[in-house]
């Protein structure tokens, strides 16, 4: 769900977009205006609602005007596209949108194709989500499944290598040998990766802090996880 009328333009161009819902005689800014028009000569499926549904869809969104929902891809459409070099990014219900914006930011940044990340109990992309990846979210493709253990078990039956970030895992980053196809998993904020999860991994790595602080803000450990794997995998 994406409200700022910038986002909304760039997802229209990235096509990224499933429709815009209209608030129905709410006042439109001139930039609200402009990013309908451009949504409608793109294909882009424009709904107008009465205030009350609106309200009762959308929740406090609903004085924006504006609603747009990003596209997700299905799982399937992920593994058709793999490579011998893929990477993609594993999320383990992250809960705050600003980590998982970073995140996502941090997985295009470092050329990962595709995240992974469930419907229940995890942030959902919300403009916030948009906003913190600074709209990077609309250069990835964007998977939502109903349940992470089982999307990992079956990206492992497609040849899909599993890492996760532990904070005593046997190996640190700085040795670890990643092998392609992979999924970078990273955990809640909180209690980190959980057994099922950490189950099916087929390694895991630790980041070692030598300084006050025992471990890092997940966001930060999910950059420097993702940009060994892109060091490491990258070709001459």
């Amino acid at each position: 769900m994406i409200t700022d009328s910038r986002a909304i333009h760039a997802a229209v161009e990235a096509g990224q977009l499933a429709s815009v819902v209209v608030c129905r005689g709410q006042r439109l800014s001139q930039d609200q205006r402009e990013v309908l028009a451009f949504a409608k000569t793109h294909g882009v499926r424009v709904k107008t609602i009465v205030p009350v549904a609106f309200q009762r869809e959308y929740g406090v969104y609903a004085l924006v005007g504006i609603q747009a929902r990003t596209q997700t891809v299905s799982l399937a459409r992920v593994i058709e596209g793999l490579s011998a070099t893929s990477k993609l990014l594993i999320l383990d219900h992250i809960q705050d949108p600003h980590n998982m914006g970073a995140l996502i930011r941090s997985a295009v940044s470092f050329g990962f194709e595709a995240v992974i990340y469930a419907k229940d109990r995890q942030c959902p992309v919300t403009d916030a989500v948009v906003s913190a990846s600074a709209e990077a979210v609309h250069h990835i493709q964007m998977c939502q499944v109903t349940n992470i253990a089982q999307a990992m078990q079956t990206l492992s039956k497609h040849q899909v290598w599993l890492y996760g970030t532990i904070v005593d895992a046997p190996i640190a980053v700085s040795k670890w040998q990643p092998h392609t196809p992979c999924g970078v998993v990273m955990g809640h904020e909180h209690s980190g990766i959980s057994p099922g999860i950490e189950k099916q991994l087929d390694d895991s790595v630790r980041i070692d802090t030598p300084g006050a602080t025992g471990s890092l803000n997940v966001s930060a450990a999910g950059a420097i996880v993702m940009h060994w794997a892109f060091v490491k995998t990258a070709k001459d």
